[in-house]
C-alpha cells in the first residue's frame, strides 16, 4: 500500500485535501492530510510562522508520495529535492506547465517550480526532470458511484498538465 501525504495551500487546512484523500482511500492508498502551523485559525496566527516551520511539520510525516497544492505543491517539491518521498504530484504550477508544453517527451529539463508569489516560500524548486507527456487535464472517473464522484461530478478539467520523472520516479 502507497502512503501518501497531501499539503494544502496557504490559508488551507486538511480539510481543503478531503476530496483527494478520500479518493486516494477509496482507491487503497494510506493517505492523509495535515494542517500546516498557522493555518486553520485566524490570520494573525501565520505570524511569525514561515516556511521552516511547514517544511519541518511536513517532513515529520513518512510518505512515499506527497501531494500538495499550490504552497503545498511547493513543500512537496522540497520534500522531493531533499529525497524525502519517491514521487510528488504538484497543483497549480501552471508556469512549469508551460516550459514543459515547449519540449519533446524525453528531453530532459530544468524548471524553477513554485515558490513565486509570497515571501513566506523558500522561493522556487529548481528540479531536473524528464518530460513524460503533456495534456489538456479532462479526465472522468472510473467508478461513476464513488465518494468523488457524488460530491464533484465524474468529469474533470484540470487545465493543461504535464507529467514528468525526477530521479527515476
Amino acid at each position: 500500500m502507497t502512503s501518501v501525504l497531501c499539503l494544502h495551500g496557504m490559508g488551507g487546512t486538511a480539510a481543503t485535501m478531503a476530496p483527494i484523500v478520500a479518493a486516494l482511500r477509496a482507491a487503497g492508498h494510506d493517505a492523509h492530510a495535515i494542517t500546516l502551523p498557522g493555518h486553520g485559525r485566524d490570520p494573525e496566527h501565520l505570524v511569525g510562522v514561515g516556511w521552516t516551520d511547514w517544511l519541518v511539520a511536513a517532513s515529520a510525516h513518512a510518505a512515499d508520495v506527497v501531494v500538495g497544492q499550490s504552497m503545498g505543491a511547493v513543500l512537496a517539491l522540497a520534500i522531493a529535492a531533499g529525497g524525502g518521498c519517491r514521487a510528488v504530484v504538484a497543483i497549480n504550477d501552471p508556469e512549469a506547465v508551460t516550459e514543459l508544453e515547449k519540449h519533446a517527451p524525453g528531453q530532459r529539463v530544468t524548471l524553477n517550480i513554485g515558490g513565486r508569489g509570497s515571501r513566506l516560500s523558500g522561493g522556487p524548486c529548481r528540479l531536473e526532470v524528464e518530460l513524460i507527456r503533456t495534456g489538456g487535464g479532462q479526465f472522468a472517473l472510473e467508478d461513476r458511484n464513488s465518494h468523488l464522484a457524488s460530491m464533484c461530478g465524474d468529469r474533470f478539467d484540470m487545465g493543461p498538465c504535464a507529467v514528468v520523472r525526477h530521479r527515476g520516479v
